[in-house]
């Protein structure tokens, strides 16, 4: 479902992904099989131009200063058929097995439930303000640590003069560090720890047009160890 060169390389994108600032961090082009993703973006697209006829799939609003005129389908039954699919093999052991050596984070897990996650729908003039995610989560009555964020970009033809960037800024907030353009098939996965990032200012896109992604969040029992891991890497230029 996803491109096989990067199914396979994992551990060869460890570095990168662990010494990116201002955290770990990697995009990665070419994610999705090209069928696969074109009917993603035909699903995401149709839905976004029925969401008075299609509400039933949606969440319920939730509209404030920091998120404005975002829409989402978390609930992977009210999903179309291939985000049905892709949501799916985004929780599979096979892709959790990708992210493990990926990210380090050995005992990391999927969220079937896509509690905040699934599809992201976000309307001209709409924005996501910079912010930490949430991080404490309940998972078959287990505790859990969130740890790492995959989002899937949907928009085929997305100009860069409409804004929506994703922006990764330092964890004091003092500065915008990276800003990852909106591109079709790109893939950007970052731990979520200490994080802050989003996308500020109201989307310039016509009315009609949307900003659409995926997005999948993974957790892990364990709170701290993973940034003591990066640490040492930064320090010894390797990973133990």
């Amino acid at each position: 479902m996803i491109n096989p060169k990067i199914a396979i390389s994992g551990e060869i994108l460890k570095e990168d992904y662990l010494l990116s600032s201002p955290y770990p961090n990697i995009v990665l082009s070419d994610f999705l099989d090209h069928t696969v993703l074109s009917m993603c973006e035909y699903e995401s697209k149709n839905l976004s131009k029925n969401m008075d006829s299609e509400r039933w799939r949606f969440n319920d609003p939730d509209f404030h200063d920091n998120q404005v005129l975002k829409h989402g389908i978390s609930n992977i039954e009210h999903m179309t058929p291939m985000l049905y699919a892709v949501s799916h093999y985004m929780n599979s052991p096979s892709f959790i097995g990708f992210l493990r050596k990926l990210t380090g984070i050995e005992d990391l897990i999927g969220d079937p439930s896509l509690s905040g996650g699934g599809l992201h729908i976000t309307e001209a003039g709409g924005k996501l303000g910079i912010h930490h995610d949430f991080t404490d989560h309940v998972i078959n009555g287990v505790k859990y640590k969130r740890h790492v964020n995959l989002l899937i970009y949907l928009n085929q033809d997305w100009s860069e003069e409409w804004g929506g960037n994703l922006e990764l800024w330092s964890p004091d907030l003092s500065k915008m560090v990276k800003k990852l353009p909106i591109k079709f098939n790109n893939a950007v996965i970052f731990n979520i720890d200490n994080a802050p990032h989003g996308h500020p200012d109201p989307l310039a896109c016509p009315p009609g047009e949307s900003r659409r992604s995926l997005a999948y969040y993974y957790y892990s029992k364990e709170k701290t160890k993973h940034d003591f891991k990066r640490a040492w890497w930064l320090e010894n230029g390797k990973y133990a």
